[in-house]
């Protein structure tokens, strides 16, 4: 058996470099980047910079190769990145509302800017003294760059949208979904003026008479012109608007209502016309001096050009959960990108990717092989119910209609059976080859949360959960609320799958979220969402064990039965190794930066791979703890 230093230097040799820089200590390699959720690029424009769920990758502009990683330690899923005026350091904006300002050529942090939640913006003043971040927690605050001391704080009534400086320095403006902008004097840190929007909400009453009220507008974009003289703000969501205002009076001077929403909004160098870019990425001109549409024969694309900071195509845009499978043999490993519902196969020795697989428009749910060693995704179709489940992989393709939103699905070890669990309580067996279903179990009181196969096929487990309302919107669109004082299901009931005989009822400490049989059937485990996971003996259905563990999201036993791991949920996004004999704690591995969505070993037990909410996926070595 190779060592674990060996196996480090065999991943090492044999990936590409950017599959092995930074890893987390006990991990070989990793696969995915992390999405995307901010490009930009450097001064000079021979850097691009990209915000993912890992750190910045920063890669160049011209050949679009890699170049680094940096902005991993010390920092959450980031949200946003902007590099300084001289192009020497990049700020990074993360989800936990910390923002941390990197020197590229060391890579070492040089400041960090806290607030209390997410970063939405994040600008450098001209000059590079000052820097301005804003935050879900509706404030602003602008930083001396050369002190890390706060200046001056903005506060608004909802969430900072955008922030900006004027182009000679001396203003800032900071828009806010509460429907406002402020303009701010640097100098005397006081208000010149603040700007509205029309507010625009919209309310949903539920059948329980619940009334959920909830914003569809506030300012979404906001931008001076080069010569300093106007302010424009856009609309986000269904407001539709685009004002134009003068800096100097605080009057405003016109407003457009568009057809469609707003994405952001550019103005020409020479202040005469701007461009909208619309959401569906068309875009249109107004003339700035009376807001009449322009002449189309205007060369818009140069004013944001949006092809200067394209990331290489292996760089996938979206980030969304990662659901992580082995085939039988071992050689290849599979990953399901949730959002966009499609499977991507990687060859295990070399870490290059074979092939990439794709449903129908939906959500993925999870992935399963047949015995014959073929890949199949499980996604959910037909938004927005989510109802009917999609068996597909580049050959074949099933559909099976719950008839409620469905929260989770498995298919047998043998290929030939499916099950999804609905948010109606119900489970439903089909037959595969026929798309027929020929079993709807009852007697949950809550949705169904998980659902595991015996490893012979026999018996099939279902989890519990909490209960939601379902209300269909006049637009197409599905509100859903959960109050919190509905009945919560924290049982796990496991049935007779030829007979749909419910044979025992296990009464559990909280929802099930999540439900494994060992590989020899002996043993099933249930994890709750409130740090426990009980094993219980499949012989007699009594408890044997509760394992005090991290905040439950996915586990999964290892071929030989003898350890079992735990992925926990952020905060607490470990990633724990239990000897399930002893019921001992052996290590625990850290490195995702959000949940720790699904794990899974390869056959010989030497490798295990995990999937996270943050869209990255590890191989971690497992020989020191078989």
């Amino acid at each position: 058996m190779a060592t674990s230093d060996k196996l480090s230097e065999i991943f090492a040799a044999n990936y590409p470099r950017e599959n092995t820089v930074c890893l987390p200590p006990g991990a070989v390699a990793r696969f995915e980047r992390g999405g995307i959720s901010d490009v930009t690029i450097s001064p000079d424009e021979n850097l691009i910079a990209v915000a993912s769920n890992l750190g910045v990758w920063l890669y160049n502009a011209h050949t679009k190769d890699f170049v680094s990683l940096i902005a991993v330690e010390g920092t959450g899923l980031l949200s946003k990145v902007v590099f300084s005026p001289d192009g020497t350091r990049i700020a990074a904006g993360d989800w936990d509302g910390k923002t941390t300002l990197w020197d590229i050529n060391t890579e070492t942090a040089l400041a960090t800017y806290t607030h209390k939640d997410y970063i939405t913006s994040i600008k450098f003043s001209p000059d590079g003294k000052f820097i301005v971040t804003g935050s879900r927690d509706a404030t602003a605050t602008l930083w001396d760059v050369e002190t890390g001391t706060a200046c001056f704080t903005i506060t608004h009534q909802g969430a900072v949208t955008s922030t900006t400086f004027s182009p000679d320095g001396t203003l800032l403006a900071t828009s806010s979904s509460d429907a406002t902008a402020t303009l701010w004097d640097i100098d005397t840190e006081e208000i010149r003026w603040t700007f509205t929007h029309e507010r625009q909400e919209k309310s949903v009453t539920f059948d329980s008479g619940h009334v959920q009220t909830f914003s569809t507008g506030g300012i979404g974009d906001i931008v001076f012109s080069p010569d300093g003289r106007y302010l424009v703000t856009t609309g986000q969501r269904m407001d539709c608007s685009t004002i134009l205002w003068d800096v100097e009076t605080g009057e405003q001077l016109w407003c457009v209502t568009h057809e469609k929403p707003i994405d952001a909004v550019a103005f020409s160098p020479d202040s005469t016309f701007m461009a909208i870019y619309y959401q569906d990425g068309t875009v249109g001109v107004l003339r700035v001096a009376d807001g009449i549409p322009g002449p189309e024969t205007i060369h818009k694309d140069k004013w944001i050009d949006r092809n200067k900071g394209t990331p290489p195509v292996n760089h996938h845009e979206e980030w969304s959960s990662r659901r992580v499978q082995f085939s039988p043999n071992g050689k290849h490993l599979t990953g399901l990108r949730e959002a966009v519902n499609s499977l991507t196969l990687w060859n295990v020795e070399s870490g290059k990717d074979i092939k990439t697989l794709k449903g129908s428009e939906g959500r993925g749910r999870s992935l399963t092989f047949s015995p014959e060693g073929h890949c199949f995704g499980l996604g959910c179709t037909a938004y927005p119910e989510y109802d009917t489940i999609e068996l597909w992989n580049e050959e074949k393709r099933a559909s099976f209609t719950h008839g409620a939103q469905v929260d989770t699905t498995e298919m047998s070890p043998n290929g030939k059976l499916l099950t999804t669990g609905g948010r109606d309580k119900t489970v439903k067996l089909w037959h595969v080859e026929t798309q027929r279903c020929f079993q709807t179990l009852s007697g949950h009181i809550g949705r169904i949360l998980s659902l595991a196969f015996s490893p012979d096929g026999t018996l099939l487990v279902s989890g519990g959960g909490d209960n939601w309302e379902m209300k269909k919107n006049p637009d197409g669109r599905t509100s859903y609320f959960s109050d919190g004082n509905s009945p919560v299901d924290r049982t796990a009931r496991v049935w007779e799958v030829a007979t749909g005989e419910n044979i025992a009822t296990l009464e559990t400490s909280g929802m099930v979220l999540g439900t494994a049989f060992s590989p020899d059937g002996k043993c099933l485990a249930t994890g709750a969402n409130n740090k426990t996971v009980t094993l219980w003996c499949t012989k007699t259905w009594q408890p044997m064990a509760t394992l005090d563990t991290v905040s439950f999201e996915s586990f999964a036993f290892s071929p030989d039965g003898s350890r079992l791991v735990i992925g926990g949920t952020w905060p607490e996004q470990r990633i724990q190794v239990w000897d399930v004999e002893t019921r001992e704690l052996i290590v625990e591995l850290s490195g995702h930066k959000s949940d720790v969505e699904s794990l899974a070993f390869s056959p010989d037990g030497r490798l295990l791979a995990s999937g996270g909410f943050d869209g990255i996926i590890y191989l971690w070595d497992m020989t020191p703890y078989l």
